[in-house]
């Protein structure tokens, strides 16, 4: 090799050795090569679930079908998200070799929530009583009352109230009258009263006295003749009357915790992607990945 040619080989290799020794290089090489093994190690294994706006509108449209009325904001984001939920579970469930099942989807999703609740054990008495003593008003029983209704026309209800006071058989009366026969309802509640006869007469009937005929009351339900024949004053259920409710309350509450703690574990393993309309770009969910598919 001729002279010329060693120099140029002696000066390249002298510009590398300065350059190979400076900080910023070791900076520089070290945040590509770990780039590179993130790259690697982390796109590749991630399944991405995409929901385009038509898959958006369709699940939009089935929820309004199912509820009867406009969806609010958030109940337009749960349906996505329900689906998201529901896909990410049938994707495992067949990565766990469920995959052969005849119904496939609803049935591998309620595998996964099964393998989930196995996880819920049984509350002790001190959980629910927890409960019971935490949220008092779950466990109150609300006043109600048992009366017996006439329904009557506006023009005669004066005069049929007459004939009551005056001491006539309230049953063989309404027979007489032609109408709606004598009604008892038994034990009703201020609520129950006002969702069939409006809350008006819930109101009125709540404050009558015992066994006396009062009226007529205008109602929802037409002119009515009232008499309260019992009360039965609120009062807070003891602990071993609602022990089954609070076991039950208890039990879903942690059912619900564990599936949506394992959920958002298995989220983490895909690329979450909901197309945006106005965009037409899609909008990706961070979510940290998982080394197996």
């Amino acid at each position: 090799m001729d002279e010329t040619g060693v120099t140029k080989t002696y000066s390249g290799r002298a510009v590398w050795r300065r350059w190979a020794s400076e900080p910023v290089a070791h900076f520089l090489l070290l945040g590509a090569l770990l780039l590179a093994v993130s790259w690697l190690r982390n796109e590749p294994d991630r399944d991405v679930l995409l929901v385009t706006p038509a898959m958006a509108d369709a699940l939009e449209q089935l929820r309004e079908d199912y509820l009867g009325r406009p969806l609010t904001d958030n109940e337009r984001r749960a349906a996505i998200e329900e689906y998201i939920d529901e896909e990410v579970l049938v994707r495992e469930a067949r990565a766990l070799g469920f995959a052969n099942d005849t119904r496939v989807r609803r049935h591998l999703v309620m595998k996964m929530q099964s393998m989930f609740e196995t996880e819920v054990g049984d509350p002790t008495e001190a959980d629910l009583r927890a409960i019971y003593d935490a949220y008092p008003e779950r466990s109150v029983i609300p006043e109600r009352v048992t009366l017996d209704l006439i329904a009557v026309e506006e023009s005669s209800g004066e005069a049929v109230m007459s004939r009551l006071e005056a001491g006539e058989d309230p049953v063989g009366l309404a027979q007489r009258l032609g109408r709606s026969p004598f009604r008892t309802l038994p034990r009703y509640t201020a609520e129950a009263l006002g969702r069939d006869f409006g809350d008006g007469f819930a109101a009125t009937v709540m404050g009558l006295v015992l066994r006396a005929w009062s009226g007529p009351f205008e109602t929802e339900r037409g002119s009515q003749l009232v008499r309260v024949t019992e009360r039965f004053p609120s009062r807070r259920m003891t602990f071993n009357e609602v022990e089954p409710i609070l076991r039950d309350e208890w039990t879903f509450g942690r059912r619900e915790a564990i599936t949506r703690q394992r959920l958002e574990a298995l989220r983490s393993g895909y690329v979450i992607r909901i197309e945006r309309p106005e965009t037409s770009e899609a909008s990706d969910t961070p979510e940290p990945s998982r080394n197996t598919r």
